[in-house]
């Protein structure tokens, strides 16, 4: 229940980083006395919720929890063994994780390989070579599960048969886009992973995907763009690295392609 803002109102990640920091667990930051609560600077409300909690295990809690079960889905806070070591190291790291397939994954070295949605045929086929490739030499290739470069990265990493990981602007019980339930599928079969810091039920709204490309940033070496308009995501992503002081590469692409001045940019 601790992880689901509908549960505790106005309860966003740095409430709960906060919460499960000073109680040790999500468990016994429901138990933290009322001065505890004080010293954390939390809303009333948020401070409502929790207390309203104590005990009484909500049905929605136990909808999530029952969901997670049933579909081997791990659930990992900051004070798990298996928490990414890149991603601890950035400012404000996700207090909660949710993990489909693969756990050893998220201890490798990775790369981010991000793009356009829309790419060309060579970029698209550029960037399947290049996860094919660097999947080869042992890394972990990590991305969206978008269409276009991501949907490729992840195919490349695939075929290669090695590790991908899938982070998601969703819950673990949604696939988005729909179309690549497929990929998503595949990609568990062998032995990927689909990750995300989202709990069972929220949708593929607007605000969630900056939050994702954040992550993709903070697990990964460094971050790889093949393919971006002006603005994207992908630069997003690749912000994200430069501000983590991980390595940001970009492949210049057809020179005249609307999808190409992302890459320049980042290569001027």
């Amino acid at each position: 229940d601790v992880c689901s803002s509908d549960l505790l109102p106005l309860a966003g990640p740095g409430s709960l980083s906060r919460l499960v920091s000073a109680a040790g667990s999500a468990a016994a930051a429901l138990e933290l006395p009322a001065d505890s609560l004080d010293r954390l600077r939390l809303s009333p409300e948020t401070v409502a919720g929790l207390r309203a909690l104590r005990g009484k295990p909500s049905a929605e809690g136990m909808r999530q929890r029952d969901w997670l079960e049933a579909n081997d889905v791990s659930v990992i806070d900051r004070a798990h063994p298996g928490y990414p070591p890149m991603l601890s190291r950035i400012h404000r790291p996700p207090p909660l994780l949710f993990l489909r397939g693969s756990e050893v994954l998220l201890a490798r070295a990775q790369l981010a390989i991000v793009g356009s949605r829309r790419p060309t045929p060579s970029g698209r086929q550029l960037a399947a070579e290049l996860a094919f490739g660097l999947s080869k030499y042992g890394l972990t290739i990590t991305s969206g599960l978008a269409n276009g470069i991501d949907a490729a990265a992840h195919g490349g990493a695939i075929r290669a048969s090695g590790g991908s990981i899938a982070v998601m602007g969703t819950g673990p019980d949604r696939v988005y886009p729909r179309a690549n339930q497929r990929l998503a599928d595949d990609l568990l079969a062998k032995g990927g992973a689909l990750l995300t810091e989202f709990p069972p039920g929220v949708p593929p709204e607007p605000p969630n995907f900056p939050r994702r490309n954040r992550v993709i940033s903070g697990l990964s070496l460094g971050v790889l763009v093949v393919e971006a308009a002006l603005p994207s995501g992908s630069l997003s992503t690749a912000q994200h690295a430069l501000a983590k002081d991980r390595e940001v590469l970009a492949d210049p692409g057809p020179v005249r392609s609307p999808t190409s001045p992302g890459c320049h940019n980042l290569l001027r």
